[in-house]
């Protein structure tokens, strides 16, 4: 039996809609994987098309090869310069490599990437990359390396365009548009896809923000590279955070904000190198300014854009903070105010 605690303080009876938004997210994203592979069928009759999406290239790679993740090729008279074009005129491309021509005379021919390829050193060849607008991040492979996941979990995001959490998902991450915005789909044990998370990553590539499919908010920070380890120097072990004790963060939020109209709290047990400790992962949602807030263990990692209270919820009447974790039913039904219930042993 997983070791989980829930509560949801948003009173509804629409129990399917969830279920409905899942099936619907997956046949769309089953649509478009089916439209994919029919436009690569017929990509070489595809003409070149006008660079108006006047999206920011970098300087092209001379000698440079960024082989593999082609949606498709065609050959090119004249330089690398109809090859960058392209790849800017094409909200799909993100990478994109000229082989020169075989011999003088000859056409050469451009390959067109979904994802920002590896590089490797190869005189047959130019490439370039598209950058995004507006970061300090680079081209798309800005979501490449490592993050801590707002549930807690390490991922790791290659340029092949796949991520793996520790937790057991494993991903397929692609560049939204050149603004900085980013779809992962996510899987565990060989199912369909579960989870699909539309994130933008912050001006300076340090965080993502956004939301999955059903509307909560995702995101999540970077976790820099190692920094050398000086000889002899022994680490200090990492100090759990206590769950149950509010952060000078949300205290800023409680005193600016009040208490949220509707919050979830997940209380989500979790192995680390000081042993087990209790993550607590709230969501604080604000409707009248349109806000739902992500805190783990207090600390803010995501801010997501909020519907309009949907019809037939009440608000509860109590705040947050007076939940911990293994509290017993008892315990719950005397904050929520139920003064009698039935209660009724099931198997885990």
């Amino acid at each position: 039996m997983l070791g989980v605690m829930c509560f949801n303080a948003d009173h509804r009876d629409d129990v399917s809609r969830p279920t409905l938004i899942a099936v619907a997210s997956l046949m769309l994203w089953l649509t478009a994987a089916i439209l994919g592979a029919a436009v690569n069928e017929n990509a070489r009759a595809e003409s070149l098309g006008s660079p108006s999406s006047g999206a920011r290239m970098s300087a092209p790679e001379h000698d440079v090869d960024r082989p593999g993740s082609d949606y498709r090729n065609f050959p090119v008279e004249g330089g690398w310069e109809a090859c960058a074009e392209q790849c800017a005129a094409e909200p799909r491309c993100w990478s994109w490599t000229f082989v020169n021509p075989p011999a003088v005379g000859r056409a050469g021919h451009c390959w067109l990437k979904s994802v920002v390829a590896k590089p490797t050193r190869n005189a047959c060849c130019i490439s370039g990359v598209k950058e995004l607008e507006g970061t300090a991040a680079g081209g798309c492979d800005a979501l490449v390396g490592r993050w801590r996941w707002f549930n807690g979990a390490t991922v790791d995001c290659d340029s092949d365009g796949t991520c793996k959490a520790s937790n057991g998902y494993s991903g397929s991450w692609r560049c939204v548009d050149s603004k900085g915005q980013f779809e992962i789909q996510w899987a565990r044990g060989g199912q369909p896809t579960q989870f699909v998370d539309t994130l933008k990553i912050s001006p300076d590539g340090a965080q993502l923000s956004g939301r999955n499919q059903f509307g909560s908010g995702v995101g999540a920070n970077r976790i820099p590279a190692p920094s050398a380890v000086v000889q002899g120097a022994t680490p200090e072990p990492a100090t759990p955070t206590s769950s149950a004790d509010a952060s000078a963060g949300q205290a800023g939020v409680l005193e600016e904000r009040g208490s949220p109209d509707t919050f979830l709290i997940l209380f989500l047990p979790l192995e680390t190198s000081a042993g087990e400790t209790i993550q607590r992962q709230e969501y604080w949602r604000y409707y009248a300014r349109h806000e739902e807030l992500v805190f783990v263990d207090g600390a803010q990692v995501a801010r997501g854009d909020l519907e309009p209270l949907p019809a037939g919820f009440t608000l509860p009447k109590y705040p947050p903070g007076v939940f911990r974790p293994n509290m017993a039913f008892e315990e719950l039904a005397e904050q929520l105010g139920i003064e009698s219930f039935v209660k009724e042993e099931i198997p885990d």
